[in-house]
Formats: C-alpha cells, structure tokens, sequence
C-alpha cells in the first residue's frame, strides 16, 4: 500500500509538472518579433513578381480560394483569388484566411510587416499563432525580396467579403502550435537561378515535401501517401531519381507533364481528379521547371514503386 502511495503521489507531480508547463506555454504564447514597420514600395518589377510567385510555385490560391472540382486538378474559380477558400477538419476546424483588400475581412488593415510576419513566421496580427496547415515553416525560406512582392501583389487583390470561421483548435494541438513559430532574424536572399538551389527554393515554397512524402508525419519525396477529399483518393508520386520515380522522365519530359497536366479539362462521372495544383504550378517558367528537375534529381533515390496513378 505504501508503494502504492508513493506511486500516486509521484503521478501526480507528474500531472502537476505537465499542467504547469502547458499553462507557462499557453500564457507565454508563440516565439515570435514585432513586426516591421516598413513600408514595402510598390514598383512594377515586384508586381510582376508577386503575381507570378502566388500564381505559380506558392499556389495561394489552391487554399485561399475556391476551386472547381468538376475540372482536372480543381482550378480555382475566378474571381474567388483569395477570398473563401480551403477548410482543414480533424482536429479542430481551421480555415484559410482572407488575402484580399477587404478591410475587416482580409488583409486591409495590416501593415505590411504583419502581413510579412504572418506569411514567413506563422503569427498572425493578433499575435496568435497560425495553424501549421499555413507552411508558414517552408515559407521561412522564402527571401526577403520575394516576399515583398508578393505583399505587393495581394494589395491589389478586390476586396472580397467573407464570414470569419475562428479556428477551434483542441488539445494538445493549441499547445504544440504556441511552439512552432520562429522569428525570421536575418537577411533572407534568392538562390541563383540555373542552379540546383534554386530548385530547391523552388520545391521548399511549392512546399512539395509535404504532399509527397510517405504519410504526413515524415515529409520527403518518396511518395505513397494517399490523399484524399473532395477530388477522391490519389496516390503521391515518387519524386526521388530512382526508376520507380522521376529517374524514368527526362528533363524535357518533366517540362511536357507540367504544360500537359494544365487543361483544367472536365473530370468524367466517376474519373479520378487531384489535389495536385497543375494549373498553377504550369505556369512556371521553363527555367524555374528546369531548375526544380535538377534539384529533384540530387535527393537521394528511393525505391518505393507505388502504385500507378495517372494524375499525380
């Protein structure tokens, strides 16, 4: 008996431990800075830029917007660009937020610098964490330059009304977020494009470790994780240069699959469709595309020989 109670007295420091970290945590909120009261300058070289990035490699509008799922790889309805979008269940309920001018709904009342803080440290205006599902970790990497214009760029998105949905995030996910942003504290630059690093900046901010790796939990590019939603149930392909992955497509080839993917074209009754953001990701340049082959080719092979799948 005395052993016993000994073992309940320990247990319950233990509890006691546990409930007084998780309450220093919950009061002491996320790492994080005040954000920058710098003024981004609009110029039309960042415009450029801004649009092509959101259109292309960042994909905003694949959840910060509405897509069509009636249509190969769901292209997003125009119009809807940063308005309502992507809702993320189990656990909890946390939903993409509002990127338009709208000044109560969207961006409108943010400073640049909270904008900035909000897309490369996860810490939204209120000093809240952000929910992971924004890979706010991924776009830490994003430069400095680059996110500017992108801010520059969702300034001119038309403001678009919308319903807030606050996230509802339970234990011991609204713990673990107060934990996962991190200050960005230096210079953040561009990789020289035609180089390998380059695509790797390319594939970080298309955030492709993500989708393709085995289950979400161990992100990489060997594939195999089936996702499914709204489009179906599709496999991850294996983006790794061994034979069972991208070691069977050339460089030109990878080229084609991207501009071949981009129909938007209807989805039969009962045909497979995909999350994967094709018609976005089409619009990379040849170069950029390159770029994420070569980089794609330097990750170590791994044979996972999934099964086929037509639209991934």
């Amino acid at each position: 008996m005395r052993v016993l109670k000994y073992l309940l007295i320990g247990l319950g420091v233990v509890v006691g431990l546990v409930a007084l970290a998780v309450g220093v945590v919950l009061v002491k909120g996320p790492d994080s800075r005040p954000a920058s009261e710098e003024k981004i300058a609009s110029t039309p070289e960042r415009l450029a830029r801004g649009k092509y990035l959101a259109h292309s490699v960042a994909a905003c509008f694949s959840c910060h917007g509405e897509r069509d799922w009636k249509r190969f790889a769901g292209p997003v309805v125009a119009g809807t660009e940063g308005g309502p979008g992507l809702c993320v269940e189990d656990p909890g309920l946390v939903c993409a937020s509002n990127l338009t001018s709208h000044p109560q709904a969207g961006l409108g009342a943010w400073s640049d610098g909270e904008v900035v803080r909000a897309i490369r440290e996860g810490i939204g205006r209120d000093g809240r964490p952000l929910s992971p599902v924004m890979p706010y970790s991924e776009y830490r990497q994003m430069s400095d330059e680059d996110v500017a214009a992108l801010v520059v760029y969702l300034r001119t998105l038309p403001a678009i009304a919308t319903d807030e949905r606050p996230p509802q995030t339970p234990f011991p996910m609204n713990v673990l977020m107060q934990l996962m942003p991190e200050p960005v504290t230096g210079p953040v630059t561009t990789p020289a494009p035609g180089t390998p690093a380059h695509g790797e900046y390319l594939a970080t901010l298309g955030n492709c470790r993500s989708c393709h790796g085995e289950n979400p939990l161990t992100p990489g590019f060997q594939g195999g994780f089936a996702h499914e939603g709204e489009w179906g149930s599709v496999v991850a392909s294996n983006l790794t240069p061994h034979p069972s992955g991208l070691g069977r497509m050339t460089r030109e080839g990878f080229l084609v699959r991207f501009r071949a993917a981009a129909t938007g074209a209807p989805v039969p009754e009962g045909g497979t469709n995909t999350p994967m953001p094709w018609t976005d990701l089409a619009t990379l340049t040849d170069a950029d595309l390159g770029d994420l082959y070569d980089y794609l080719r330097t990750v170590p092979p791994v044979d996972t020989a999934p099964p086929a799948q037509a639209t991934r």
